[in-house]
């Protein structure tokens, strides 16, 4: 491990000591977010990480940020072509004399053959086994990169259908690693896994698998390969035939990365061939997804394997536009592999198979087809396409079975194909019409921006639709002076459009303005037969404004009984959650309501969290975001979005705390001491959380686990000084390891206290 990391781990260090922690925790950060499969944020903190490594002056360090940032792309986001150019210039740039020493520059090797197996694994085989093989000669068994180096010549070999002698390799590199007295961490197994499913032995595979995962229980298990895995297990089940535990063990398709795409389509593929009811277009319009997505990263053999599927699905379903249009983006792609041998044959296949089925034949006149199609009990965007289509082309004047066929495209994700519909029509209608909508937020969605200039153009410069496109263009762009500016511009000249109104109400927000906020969403509340949702907004933003008289106004509109009759509003409204949304995702924190939409909070943040919340004072939006449950009888509390900080509660880190429970005589003590001097205690542990004494016959007690934090301005040694007194009579001490070593204190005993009582 210190071959790797012992240099990144000496910089923290030095980095820490240098008062710089900020900058210690990003170079931690960035590798767990990628192993935790926080992509955007590892998008979004890259340009931070490249700055700091500059601004130190360490080319290591770079090193070190560009493989992560590239196991973001080549591996979360298995970008292929449009990640190339950057791959081939950091492998450079790990290769020059101030670089090639650094541990990381050797990682960077997997990173480039990885970008080119995105790209056409079958295609790039020699060259991937030739700079693995080449980079593995330059380290031993020891260091961890001979493992995923070693998995890399291993799928070259799996891609080449060399299954057999991918096996004798992985079995060859697992007897180096434990002949050199390190551990194997499972990813040369799951490789085995991948060889086994090529040869058709599912048993094998299966067995492999599970004795992989039962390995790795001991460890903690980062997202990235906890996803996998449940894909993975998902697909070895379908391939055995247990299509029922199969369906329950796939995850849902929103919730897994572009990495396991192709698995989890594998597995869909197995079970509909299995279960002819899995087979719909649902399941088709997930798989176009998936393809749409290959082609804008380049990923192109993927498109060819998986377009293969999507048209045996198809034409099992009879769906001829479907397997058509798979069929066409393979013949698209062909030319983009460096290895083409036998696809062009399987392109002709299925071209026959395809022509047999014939053309598609309305089933009542195309003037008769959409009151022919609301009839039907359930619909299928698939089965209509063809009819909507020669509908569409009979009637091109006919507006409502363009917007059908439009609906049905899109819900198929054939935006591009909806778009050239709607360009046809627009460019030739130039009116505000629906359809014209469509295609502007078909533009903005897809972030088609130059196309979007090309839109605006067809219309007069100061109508609706024009200033409406302007308007989406600088909310795009985060432009929100201009926004603002062109949406009075709107409501000025189209006074009854309630888009503009909105736009200035989210704008006004997002700066803060919440007065003007208030302004605009009550014109908006006065537009509405029923303004009460609209009111509570209303009532949120005069609160944020802090203008407390209107907003008892609003309260008595809405008809809530205040009991104070004046002033800040202050009264008890018993408890909510507030989410705040930080950079790791949502977070919800227990909070005492102390008004329609106002609440303090009383729990503190957790230690990973950068800010704390303890105390604050917030507006929160009235929407609820969790439901109610139906019985009544079951404890609910409600969870609310956080709008604003009123005022801060001005609370310092928070600090984990961990160990034996003293009792309750000394806990609760310790809890009013606490109190006394104005700190926040808030205990995590559950109920029956146990720790063992080691020193003790491992003996189990009971244990708890706490957080903690005191006003931002007590030190972090003040703290420790306090903790050390307050519980030097308990009879087994408790452990601080992150705030002692803030403090400036020995971190020896806290480590020893940490194997003692065997906390994680």
């Amino acid at each position: 491990m210190d071959m790797i990391w012992g240099w990144v781990n000496k910089l923290q260090e030095e980095l820490d000591e240098a008062g710089q922690n900020q900058a210690a925790q990003l170079i931690d950060q960035i590798s767990d977010d990628v192993a935790e499969l926080n992509i955007g944020k590892v998008e979004a903190t890259m340009p931070e990480a490249l700055a700091l490594s500059r601004s130190l002056q360490n080319p290591w360090l770079e090193v070190y940020f560009r493989h992560w940032e590239m196991r973001n792309r080549v591996g979360s986001l298995v970008q292929g072509e449009v990640a190339l150019k950057d791959a081939v210039e950091f492998f450079e740039f790990a290769h020059r004399e101030e670089t090639l020493e650094c541990p990381q520059s050797i990682c960077v090797t997997q990173d480039l053959t990885e970008c080119y197996a995105n790209m056409d694994g079958p295609g790039w085989v020699e060259e991937r086994m030739a700079v693995a093989e080449e980079t593995l000669d330059r380290i031993s068994p020891k260091w961890n990169c001979f493992q995923c180096l070693s998995c890399e010549y291993a799928e070259a070999l799996i891609d080449d259908q060399r299954y057999h002698e991918a096996l004798s390799y992985l079995d060859q590199q697992e007897q180096k690693i434990l002949a050199a007295g390190e551990e194997l961490f499972g990813s040369l197994s799951s490789r085995k896994v991948m060889a086994y499913i090529k040869l058709g032995e599912y048993e094998k595979a299966y067995e492999l698998f599970l004795q992989n995962i039962k390995n790795s229980e001991k460890n903690y298990q980062w997202r990235k390969h906890v996803e996998m895995d449940n894909v993975s297990r998902a697909h070895l089940l379908a391939l055995l035939g247990k299509i029922d535990e199969a369906r329950e063990a796939l995850p849902a398709w929103n919730s897994i990365s572009p990495m396991s795409y192709q698995t989890w389509i594998a597995a869909a593929v197995a079970i509909a061939k299995q279960d002819e009811g899995f087979n719909t277009w649902s399941l088709s319009s997930v798989i176009q997804q998936a393809l749409n997505y290959y082609v804008s990263v380049g990923t192109y053999r993927k498109i060819i394997d998986v377009a293969m599927d999507q048209i045996d699905l198809a034409l099992a379903r009879g769906s001829v536009w479907c397997a058509n249009r798979a069929l066409m983006m393979m013949q698209e792609t062909l030319p983009k592999l460096r290895k083409q041998d036998g696809i062009q044959i399987i392109i002709d296949q299925y071209a026959e198979k395809i022509a047999t089925f014939g053309q598609a034949k309305l089933p009542v006149l195309a003037n008769e087809l959409l009151e022919w199609l609301n009839g039907q009990e359930e619909r299928d965007p698939e089965k209509e396409i063809d009819w909507l289509q020669m509908a569409a082309k009979a009637l091109p004047e006919d507006q409502e079975v363009l917007s059908s066929l439009i609906d049905a495209l899109k819900a198929l994700n054939a935006d591009q194909e909806a778009m050239e519909y709607l360009w046809a029509f627009v460019e030739k209608d130039r009116t505000d019409s629906q359809l014209a909508y469509t295609l502007l937020g078909l533009l903005i969605n897809g972030q088609k921006l130059t196309e979007l200039e090309r839109f605006i153009t067809l219309f007069e410069s100061e109508s609706a639709i024009a200033l409406w496109s302007k308007i989406q263009r600088a909310l795009n762009e985060k432009n929100l002076d201009q926004a603002k500016s062109l949406s009075f511009r709107m409501y000025e000249l189209y006074p009854d459009y309630r888009g503009p109104i909105s736009v200035l109400v989210y704008v006004f927000v997002e700066q803060k303005d919440f007065a003007n906020a208030a302004k605009w969403k009550r014109t908006l509340a006065n537009m509405e037969e029923d303004p009460r949702n609209q009111l509570w907004d209303v009532m949120s933003y005069l609160c944020a404004a802090e203008n407390w008289d209107e907003a008892r106004n609003v309260a008595a509109e809405l008809e809530i009984n205040l009991v104070s009759e004046s002033g800040v509003i202050e009264e008890d409204w018993g408890l909510v959650y507030i989410r705040t949304f930080t950079e790791d995702g949502p977070y919800d924190a227990l909070a005492q309501c102390n008004g329609p939409v106002t609440a303090r909070i009383l729990e503190p943040s957790p230690p990973s969290m950068k800010e704390q919340l303890c105390n604050d004072w917030v507006v929160f939006d009235a929407e609820h975001l969790v439901e109610r449950p139906e019985d009544e009888n079951e404890r609910f509390i409600p969870v609310f979005r956080k709008l604003h900080t009123l005022e801060k509660g001005n609370f310092g880190t928070s600090w984990f705390v961990d160990g034996a429970f003293p009792g309750e005589e000394l806990f609760n003590q310790f809890k009013a001491q606490l109190d006394e001097k104005g700190w926040r205690i808030w205990v995590r542990s559950p109920e029956d959380y146990k720790v063992t004494d080691s020193e003790n016959n491992d003996e189990l007690l009971a244990g708890i686990y706490f957080v903690l934090t005191a006003p931002q301005s007590i030190s972090a040694k003040e703290i420790d000084q306090v903790m050390h007194d307050l519980i030097k009579g308990w009879p087994h001490q408790m452990v601080w390891y992150y705030l002692a070593k803030e403090a400036g204190k020995a971190v020896e005993p806290h480590l020893a206290l940490i194997e003692r009582y065997q906390l994680d």
